[in-house]
């Protein structure tokens, strides 16, 4: 049978919106690291950048007294990250109890850390020491963490939520773009070609909201790529596309469509989602793995980094972590490894039927296509006749043997040549 998809044959109808991911090299694949010990292995699994945050790192970190920098931490995981050849981004929040305009407020690493500093100039004179002593050595810096506008009026009209869990900013919009265009002016006269990313946008209450709020009151004049946090949790990794879109459709209303956007944060907790039986696991673990990388590239988002290597729950991806044991670093290592210079990724938008097709470009030349079907989806793939022409991602040997078609599922199938469609 002559390779080729034939889906509209089968009755199969693919509502294509195609998308493309360019220029998805090493540095498009990013980590988190909590330990240093733990950093060589994740950088040897082939991490191309590194985001520090929960890494001993903050603003309450390395300024625990006023005036009083303590940057060896840092240091030492700039230092390893160099050589190591991973990009660093750098997360400056959160805020020391001494410099915060509510100490005694309650947050995730103690006391006053979601609040914004009492005085704007502590803040500038902070950002402005950290971007000197770093230039040329950090690519890009995130203002805040994860934030939400507990207090906004507008969004606590809609949803009466003010825009979700207030954990890492509990401070006003207005604040918060005061604190971006601090940070982004004292960024730019001391390194002038790092970047400077958006504050993280995440899912908890107003998804799009909280970012309309930000873009609105001027935030939108003050940072180079946008920052989100796409984590789908309990539904499939082809939710972000949604997501993707939705902040996209934010962004171009406020003239700001074509910037780039980095998922900066980003894991899956397998261990709470288990499989029936070691095989049904490995699948899921290696199917969904894959899938949310290319599902995120494949709409348009520039870099992934993945929570968190050594989280020793229910996100980790070491073998150490309870997140379903050795199977999920052993996806990690194969999925970073087959994406290895990838440059870029062209996806359609699935149908109603929920399948998904995948073209992958390298840098080399190579060219593979990837296609499964999420949900409920169901159809079946013709392929082709050659051994070793295709196989299913996370079997060795490929398994099932060579058909004349395969039922596609949430196991992504890999055909190493492009086919006709």
């Amino acid at each position: 049978m002559k390779p080729g998809w034939c889906l509209r044959a089968l009755g199969i109808a693919l509502a294509w919106a195609a998308s493309c991911a360019s220029a998805q090299q090493a540095e498009a694949l990013g980590i988190h690291v909590h330990e240093r010990s733990e950093a060589p292995a994740a950088a040897g699994v082939g991490y191309g950048a590194i985001r520090l945050w929960d890494s001993g790192t903050q603003w309450r970190d390395l300024e625990p007294e006023p005036g009083v920098l303590r940057l060896g931490e840092l240091q030492a995981r700039v230092a390893q990250a160099r050589q190591a050849g991973q990009r660093v981004l750098l997360t400056l929040g959160a805020t020391p109890a001494w410099a915060s305009s509510r100490p005694r407020e309650r947050c995730p690493y103690g006391w006053g850390c979601a609040a914004p500093p009492a005085e704007l100039q502590t803040w500038r004179r902070y950002v402005r020491r950290i971007a000197t002593e770093f230039a040329g050595r950090i690519e890009c810096y995130e203002t805040w963490n994860e934030v939400s506008f507990p207090d906004d009026p507008v969004l606590n009209a809609r949803s009466r939520n003010g825009g979700g869990d207030p954990q890492f900013y509990s401070g006003t919009v207005q604040q918060l773009v005061a604190l971006q265009r601090a940070a982004f002016e004292e960024i730019r006269a001391a390194d002038p070609k790092a970047c400077v990313l958006s504050p993280s946008f995440h899912s908890s209450g107003e998804w799009f909201g909280k970012l309309d709020r930000f873009l609105e009151a001027g935030g939108g004049a003050w940072f180079d790529r946008l920052s989100f946090h796409f984590y789908t949790g309990e539904h499939p990794p082809e939710r972000a596309h949604a997501y993707v879109s939705g902040v996209r459709a934010v962004l171009a209303r406020h003239g700001r469509g074509d910037v780039e956007i980095w998922n900066t944060e980003t894991g899956v907790s397998f261990a709470a989602q288990p499989g029936k039986g070691a095989q049904a696991l490995r699948d899921k673990v290696f199917g969904e793995t894959l899938r949310t990388y290319l599902v995120n590239f494949g709409s348009g988002v520039k870099r992934l980094y993945w929570y968190a290597w050594d989280h020793d729950d229910e996100l980790g991806l070491h073998r150490r972590s309870r997140n379903a044991g050795p199977v999920v670093e052993e996806a990690a290592r194969a999925t970073v490894a087959f994406l290895r210079g990838l440059k870029t990724v062209d996806c359609p938008q699935a149908s109603a039927d929920g399948l998904w097709h995948c073209t992958l470009r390298w840098g080399d030349g190579r060219v593979r296509e990837v296609a499964w079907a999420a949900g409920a989806a169901a159809g079946r793939l013709p392929l082709p006749s050659a051994d070793g022409a295709w196989r299913l991602w996370g079997r060795s040997p490929a398994e099932p043997p060579v058909h004349t078609a395969h039922r596609l599922d949430g196991r992504p199938v890999i055909l190493d040549s492009p086919l006709t469609r």
